[in-house]
């Protein structure tokens, strides 16, 4: 199915305005919670119309050792602002007539989490648009800032493209970069794009409305995908160099995490550095350096434990991990 080219029903009309403009919000996560909260406070800001006509959120599902009911990030800034909520489990056609009775003008989409199917991209006249983490067509799918940490990348950025039928496949319509510090964890490179991407948006969507914009292809030759992530994902084998082991727990931290084994049980991984491995220990294997800090050998390398986690225990200093458990320092970890 090939979707209509864009109208721009004001053009001839009028100026367009954004505050006649009708947006529905499809997000979840928590990429998506400074995109919509900028979004609402420029509809306040013009205190004219409103923009925003609904959020689409996943539902609430159970959530950790307890399954309470949790509520997605996006819905908790949506009741405080009294914007209406839909949660389907799945968008079709009945859904698809929903929306079309709200006579949208836009969808933004960001870090929501379900296709958007070819019933819906038809309905809103300046179609649906989508928020990535990632330079596309590079790290295209679910974990593109994970995955650009874990590739060692000097940097990233921010993609709106218009949405096709295909994953992460349509028109560039505007890009930003940002460059990845060293420091850079997958939660603060990910706020960090959330915080660019709400500017970007409201920047945007002016121009956008005026039909200045300037649609580009993607090369889809060079297109890369990356998968969605598992807590499995997280699970370090210290015969890695240390070069990926430390870019690995930072682009899983805070989720899904990385870990090891001591003791026949889950010792979470929080926060490393890299150093000087020690030449006569296997990989694994936990000693002290000569600032007596505690470090773990790799295959080419080591790493330093800043801060780690046993299980159901509170996180801790490496080094007064070490002075509880006293055989830590001298074990070799699975």
């Amino acid at each position: 199915m090939k979707l209509p080219r864009i109208k721009f029903p004001w053009k001839k009309e009028k100026t367009p305005q954004v505050a006649d403009f009708r947006v529905i919000f499809m997000g979840s996560g928590k990429f998506a919670v400074p995109v919509l909260q900028d979004l609402l406070n420029f509809e306040r800001l013009l205190s004219a119309g409103k923009i925003v006509l609904a959020l689409f959120s996943q539902p609430d599902r159970p959530y950790g050792r307890e399954k309470k009911m949790a509520t997605t990030p996006t819905k908790e800034i949506a009741l405080k602002y009294k914007v209406p909520i839909l949660e389907p489990v799945k968008l079709n056609e009945a859904w698809a007539k929903k929306i079309e009775g709200l006579h949208p003008d836009l969808i933004v989409v960001c870090d929501y989490g379900l296709l958007i199917p070819r019933e819906i991209l038809g309905i809103p006249k300046f179609g649906v648009i989508n928020i990535h983490p990632s330079l596309l067509p590079k790290y295209r799918g679910s974990s593109p800032i994970q995955q650009a940490i874990l590739d060692g990348c000097g940097k990233t950025g921010v993609s709106i493209i218009l949405v096709d039928e295909k994953l992460d496949h349509g028109p560039v319509l505007a890009q930003k970069n940002e460059k990845i510090k060293n420091e850079d964890t997958f939660g603060s490179l990910r706020d960090r794009l959330a915080q660019i991407s709400g500017r970007m948006l409201i920047d945007f969507l002016p121009n956008y409305l005026n039909g200045k914009f300037n649609p580009k292809d993607q090369n889809h030759k060079k297109a890369t995908i990356t998968r969605e992530l598992s807590r499995e994902d997280g699970e370090i084998k210290w015969s890695r160099q240390s070069d990926h082991i430390e870019r690995m727990v930072r682009a899983l931290t805070p989720w899904p995490g990385c870990y090891t084994r001591y003791n026949n049980k889950i010792l979470k991984i929080i926060e490393i550095k890299k150093c000087k491995g020690c030449k006569n220990a296997k990989p694994g294997t936990v000693f002290l350096t000569k600032d007596k800090e505690v470090a773990i050998n790799c295959n080419k390398g080591a790493v330093i434990i800043k801060k780690l986690q046993m299980e159901g225990k509170k996180i801790m200093t490496a080094r007064d991990f070490s002075r509880g458990y006293r055989d830590f320092v001298g074990s070799v970890l699975r």
